[in-house]
């Protein structure tokens, strides 16, 4: 079943800031309960504006590129989550076509031995 105060937004919850001494989203998100306070519509996804309570605008970045086969995410302007993590397949090639994509991490097999 759903917990309040797990950090983890599951039915039926509104938002889930964890634990009231440490929700850091008291504004939007009420943590004893889980629910949104007053006119809030987000709480504490990553495209939530935390000063606004509303849900930010389509295309900021809410996922920094970690590789060059790794791709950055952008929110979608409907949701407080973020897009799922996307990745270069798998052998794909990277650093000026010398190594390739392998788990969304550019590897070159000269270096792996």
């Amino acid at each position: 079943g759903s917990y309040c105060g797990n950090h983890l937004l599951e039915v039926p919850e509104q938002c889930d800031c964890g634990p009231p001494e440490t929700c850091t989203h008291k504004k939007c998100c009420n943590p004893k309960d889980c629910t949104l306070i007053d006119a809030a519509q987000c709480g504490t996804g990553p495209c939530c504006d935390k000063r606004t309570c509303t849900i930010a605008e389509r295309g900021r970045l809410c996922r920094k590129s970690k590789d060059q086969c790794d791709f950055p995410e952008f929110c979608n302007g409907e949701t407080e989550g973020c897009a799922p993590d996307t990745k270069a397949a798998d052998l794909e090639p990277c650093n000026n076509e010398t190594a390739y994509c392998f788990g969304g991490v550019c590897r070159d097999p000269d270096r792996q031995c």
